[in-house]
């Protein structure tokens, strides 16, 4: 599953971000809902600065491995981050799959950067909005593993998503779950945070009103 086929396939899709400080990685996943049968489709992006691979040098291979994978990018600045995860955005809205509203789903944390790029490619509210964070995002801890086991939902087999779920932790605190790392620091969490927050707003079932009604996927692939 890559990003072109989702948008070849999907009839709307959204798109969730989580923003790390200079230690953290930098996460964007877009989902999109199948026109055929309204499975979800996912598929997501990550990137790093240099001074992650320094002061985290036990998962550097890691990440140098996903780096190779083409699922991660290690880039100079946060402005280069930025910049690639607005570019992204902006396909999928040049595709006609952005909702007018509530499309781009971020943690209001450290997220300055990719807001002033976003606006720059005229992405900006109500298409780009905070999603709540902590037990506020319990619909999507608790059923995008539902959706993913009654196969309504189908993802693209990242190394970098297994090793997100693996360093992520579910605790039960009051009467709903959080999910936080298993092991402050090192272990990295952003892609599955940014997944989460892609689900929070394909939950509220967006339409895209004036769409083309069909793309064709090798026009997609240019874009």
């Amino acid at each position: 599953l890559t990003l072109e086929r989702l948008l070849a396939e999907c009839e709307v899709a959204v798109v969730g971000a989580d923003w790390g400080g200079a230690d953290d990685l930098a996460s964007l996943a877009v989902i999109g809902r199948r026109r055929d049968d309204k499975a979800w489709l996912h598929w997501s992006h990550s990137w790093a600065r240099p001074s992650v691979l320094e002061n985290r040098k036990a998962i550097a291979p890691a990440l140098e491995g996903f780096e190779r994978d083409g699922h991660l990018s290690i880039v100079a600045t946060g402005d280069d981050m930025a910049e690639a995860a607005a570019d992204i955005c902006a396909r999928v809205a040049a595709v006609g799959l952005l909702p007018e509203k509530e499309a781009i789903g971020l943690d209001s944390a450290g997220v300055a950067l990719l807001v002033d790029a976003l606006a720059e490619r005229g992405l900006g509210a109500p298409q780009v909005v905070a999603v709540p964070q902590g037990w506020k995002l319990q619909t999507a801890i608790s059923s995008l593993p539902l959706k993913l086991e009654a196969r309504r939902m189908f993802h693209a087999g990242q190394p970098i998503m297994g090793w997100a779920v693996n360093n992520a932790k579910q605790e039960l605190k009051g009467s709903n779950y959080v999910v936080t790392k298993q092991l402050a620091g090192a272990a990295k969490i952003d892609p599955l945070m940014a997944t989460f927050n892609a689900a929070m707003l394909m939950f509220a079932n967006p339409v895209v009103e004036d769409r083309r009604s069909y793309i064709d996927a090798a026009e997609i692939m240019v874009l």
